[in-house]
């Protein structure tokens, strides 16, 4: 895409009135909606799963929950199990007693009935039934359901108070026996938090003491921002901060070089499994792994697949290594770190020593009003959304290889690093009664030209992974097509 024609290095003070701002549209960085649920919205988006699936087979919801659980909340898998020839076999599995079975319900032979954990003997009232025919007194079934919860942290797979039964105790009898409020209340946020695990368009906001979570409409394939309602903003793909518009093998692989001890203890200590790149840990001397997370067996010094012990990997593969790789590095790598550095300080403007407070109040104090003034606060916005993207397009031109295209994301890259350099300048300005007009074009136009800039420097990237045109000087590309 071309870059917009207008020159911002020659501004004359002949402009019309300032522009208004222009709305940004999402379609362009191709963001669903998504939505900020808490703890009670999760607990009826269950429920909902519930009623979904009860519509079509009839049985108790609590034993559908169980189910659901078990399947990892997959309606369709669950489905499928359902109305298979060995659902038996699926019920067993789960540890859910069949309620199609015939007879299901275990008969009582006395009044009196033995505790299986304290062995007292005690009348029908005192005594809990569970569905398996195991029974324990009310007290003892609360302290074991409690200890359960709070100590080992458990939720969805509480078993009975029988040692030797497996059947799975189902929600209404947990809360109605849990002794305490915050027994309750952790049950819950335990719940929820497995179904959140477990749903690919729900995912926990990462900012420290967040409690809220939030739920996407669609899965994007490489990237995915989303702001939660407790301010912080996150790629919703990978969970790390956002790093709009590069996809997360990029700046995963970029983290993974970089002079950040933690990511270089990750480097030394951790690899990826070649198959699904979940994070793994070598914790003893034998360097065949196989993934908990997709079991692929591989080999912890070449990668390879090692379905047995007599994988060879000794031989040394001779590798031509381009002598300007290290400069090539450094100079990509300081210009990233030089709008990091400045993103740093631009963001003090708003939130650390008042900086546009300040102005703002100086321009009141001029004659300006409160609305005349509040675009000083969006403007620092936009260039501190200005400064991540040119961050991010450092990584992304640092991999990408060469190609015509490479041209015009290097020119857009350019316009919007120089509009970029030129709002920061205006913002920094003194203002005073004879430059408080022209502050104010100045900075309006620039913002509204960064905000334009930032919309095409995305368009052009998207673009070109919607028709194949970016390839990398790593072996990511393959990578990004298999996280797609």
């Amino acid at each position: 895409m071309d870059s917009d024609a207008e020159s911002y290095d020659e501004y004359d003070g002949d402009y019309d009135e300032p522009e208004e701002w222009d709305d940004v549209d999402d379609n362009v960085n191709k963001k669903p909606s998504f939505e900020t649920l808490t703890t009670d919205d999760i607990v009826q988006l269950m429920n909902q799963y519930i009623e979904e699936v009860n519509a079509i087979v009839q049985m108790p919801a609590t034993a559908t929950r169980i189910l659901l659980s078990h399947t990892k909340w997959q309606k369709e898998e669950l489905l499928v199990k359902l109305t298979a020839d060995d659902s038996d076999e699926f019920f067993k599995k789960a540890h859910v007693l069949n309620p199609f079975a015939e007879d299901n319900s275990p008969k009582a032979v006395s009044n009196v009935h033995e505790c299986n954990i304290c062995l007292t003997e005690l009348p029908q009232d005192a005594i809990v039934g569970l569905t398996c025919g195991h029974k324990s007194c009310k007290d003892c079934f609360g302290q074991y359901l409690t200890y359960k919860v709070v100590d080992d942290g458990k939720a969805d797979s509480i078993s009975c108070t029988d040692t030797k039964c497996r059947i799975v105790v189902d929600d209404l009898t947990i809360i109605k026996f849990l002794t305490t409020d915050k027994a309750k209340q952790m049950y819950q946020h335990l719940m929820a938090t497995s179904f959140v695990e477990y749903n690919r368009n729900l995912k926990w906001c990462p900012s420290p003491g967040c409690t809220y979570a939030i739920k996407v409409n669609q899965i994007l394939t490489h990237q995915q921002n989303c702001t939660c309602k407790c301010g912080h903003s996150f790629c919703f793909s990978c969970g790390d901060a956002s790093h709009d518009p590069i996809p997360c093998a990029l700046m995963d692989n970029w983290k993974r070089n970089s002079n950040d001890d933690t990511i270089l203890y990750l480097t030394k200590h951790t690899k990826e499994c070649p198959k699904c790149f979940c994070a793994i840990e070598k914790n003893g001397g034998c360097n065949r792994m196989i993934c908990r997370k997709c079991t692929h067996p591989f080999c912890w010094l070449c990668y390879g697949t090692m379905t047995t012990y007599d994988h060879q990997c000794n031989q040394f593969k001779e590798v031509n290594e381009d002598r300007n790789q290290k400069n090539r590095w450094q100079h990509y790598f300081q210009r990233y770190s030089t709008h990091k550095e400045s993103l740093k300080c631009e963001e003090r403007l708003l939130i650390g020593d008042n900086t546009i407070d300040r102005k703002m109040k100086t321009m009141q104090f001029m004659g300006k009003s409160w609305n005349d003034v509040q675009f000083l606060k969006k403007s620092v916005e936009i260039l501190c959304e200005s400064r991540k993207q040119l961050m991010f397009t450092y990584i992304f031109a640092y991999y990408i290889e060469d190609h015509h295209q490479k041209v015009i994301f290097e020119a857009n890259q350019n316009d919007l690093e120089s509009a970029t350099e030129a709002l920061s300048q205006y913002l920094e300005q003194n203002i005073t009664e004879n430059n408080i007009d022209t502050i104010i074009q100045d900075v309006m136009h620039k913002s509204n030209y960064c905000e334009r800039r930032q919309k095409t420097m995305q368009e052009h990237i998207y673009e070109g992974f919607e028709k194949d045109w970016w390839s990398f000087t790593t072996n990511l590309w393959s990578r990004l097509k298999k996280m797609g």
